[in-house]
């Protein structure tokens, strides 16, 4: 739970900067506690169950209520696809950007062929956050860099084989998986989920080059490599920079919440331009997908030092 909090925090903070309504249906959020079980549902299909300020902020007080009553297993519900959290994480269906800092940072992360997970955020002019700096680096192969500056979305078992995942289970189990989960003690919680665990084959992809850019530009004939650079071109040059500066300097980090504060104070910087606004607008709000980025071109980025700063630390 300890490193849940700061994230969620981390959160908030970046949703009010982005200047997103913090009004919220207190339907939207029900905690309620079974012996040393506790339980959070969401409940706002409409947006996918995406967090807004407000309901990051009741999570965050149920969490910190919780730990003083010495509960042991956190489950999180949601309506269209179901999150335990953070001993365990059940992860069914859509896990996109902040359904991803509330379920990956758990001991056990449990996949079905229904879920599909992407970091995509480089597309709106932003950067992977919720603790992305720390994941991604860490997946073999380097694939954290292909999954972060392509928003590439992985289903179940990709998820599974990646490392993402550390258990597959088959939709259909998930509720009676639940319910074995909500009456455990935490030291029976993995043979539980070694009870359920269902293999699935391994599906063929991997990129493995350090310097992304160079190889696809190498490989244009490829047709996977052709539709991966097609991609990135289409994404912010200046969140495709960060991105891969980011995951190196994750990739060096000691902790999740060093890496916490180096998205907090890059959050900040970016806040400050353009490209988010614009990505944003091009992609949610006009819906014209045709995003104006300052600057246009990879060559045109002068220096993003600014990002990397350590002028803030999250108060935690």
């Amino acid at each position: 739970m300890q490193y849940l909090v700061p994230a969620l925090r981390s959160a908030c903070r970046t949703i009010s900067k982005r200047h997103m309504s913090s009004n919220v249906n207190e339907s939207f959020i029900l905690a309620d506690q079974k012996g040393k079980t506790g339980l959070i549902s969401l409940n706002r299909p409409k947006a996918l169950n995406s967090l807004n300020t407000e309901m990051i902020r009741t999570i965050t007080q149920s969490l910190q209520n919780w730990k003083k009553e010495d509960v042991e297993i956190l489950l999180l519900l949601l309506r269209k696809f179901k999150t335990l959290i953070p001993i365990t994480s059940l992860i069914s269906g859509i896990v996109m950007g902040g359904g991803v800092g509330i379920s990956i940072h758990g001991k056990y992360r449990v996949a079905t062929e229904t879920t599909l997970f992407a970091m995509p955020e480089v597309s709106i002019g932003l950067f992977p956050d919720v603790g992305a700096s720390w994941f991604l680096p860490r997946l073999k192969n380097k694939l954290g860099w292909y999954l972060g500056m392509t928003g590439y979305r992985l289903r179940g078992s990709d998820a599974y084989h990646a490392g993402i995942a550390t258990h597959m289970c088959k939709t259909e189990s998930l509720t009676s998986l639940k319910n074995d989960l909500c009456a455990a003690q935490p030291q029976e919680i993995e043979s539980i989920l070694s009870s359920y665990h269902d293999k699935f084959p391994i599906a063929p992809f991997i990129v493995s080059s350090e310097d992304l850019m160079e190889t696809l530009e190498n490989s244009k004939n490829d047709d996977f490599a052709s539709k991966m650079l097609s991609t990135i071109r289409k994404a912010s040059p200046t969140s495709i920079a960060i991105t891969f500066r980011l995951l190196h300097e994750g990739d060096k980090a000691i902790s999740l919440l060093e890496c916490l504060n180096m998205e907090y104070n890059m959050s900040k910087e970016i806040m400050k331009r353009k490209d988010f606004y614009e990505g944003v607008r091009a992609l949610l709000i006009d819906k014209d997908l045709s995003p104006k980025w300052s600057p246009s071109t990879m060559k045109e980025l002068k220096n993003i030092d600014d990002f990397f700063k350590k002028d803030y630390r999250l108060d935690v």
